[in-house]
């Protein structure tokens, strides 16, 4: 008795190797694999561009702003410029700043205190029609500073802050 098996036409039956069939089977699971694989991968690395160009446009948008809209060189109006592959444009303008309320309104806690005896180590408080409720020229102004960067991908970011510099020019 023989412990090999025989076909039908009497020659021993290979039980070792793998069939055609098997084999196909077995590179076309191996195909959808890779391709999942390489979509994941595509996505994944396109991903990574964007949060790098992200990142260096915000880096660079921190430069812009504390170099450019510096309160020395602040100046109403738009700047624009490129850094590397980035595309930039700076729009500065001026806020109004409401008036302080009128000196009448100030002075009436301060008639108040007239009215106590004032000793005579303290100066007395300034009368209405001194002179001194003429409105002083403001040395400074407050500005509203907007940055755009544009990426190379094409994508905009912008960026809105306020900033203190020299009193616009009427």
């Amino acid at each position: 008795m023989s412990l090999h098996r025989t076909a039908a036409n009497g020659r021993p039956r290979a039980t070792r190797g793998f069939v055609l069939l098997e084999v196909l089977v077995a590179v076309g699971v191996a195909a959808i694999v890779m391709a999942a694989l390489l979509r994941s991968f595509t996505s994944t690395w396109a991903g990574i561009n964007t949060v790098r160009e992200e990142a260096e446009s915000m880096l660079l948008a921190r430069a812009l702003l504390s170099d450019g809209a510096s309160t020395a060189k602040i100046v109403a109006g738009t700047q624009n410029g490129t850094i590397g592959r980035y595309a930039w444009a700076l729009t500065a303008v001026p806020v109004p700043i409401a008036a302080p309320p009128p000196p009448q309104q100030q002075q009436q806690p301060q008639q108040a205190q007239q009215q106590q005896p004032q000793s005579s180590s303290r100066p007395p408080q300034p009368q209405e029609g001194d002179g001194q409720d003429q409105p002083q020229p403001k040395p400074f102004g407050l500005y509203r500073v907007d940055l755009v960067i544009t990426t190379p991908s094409g994508r905009s970011r912008s960026l809105e802050t306020f900033r203190i510099g020299p009193a616009a020019q009427p």
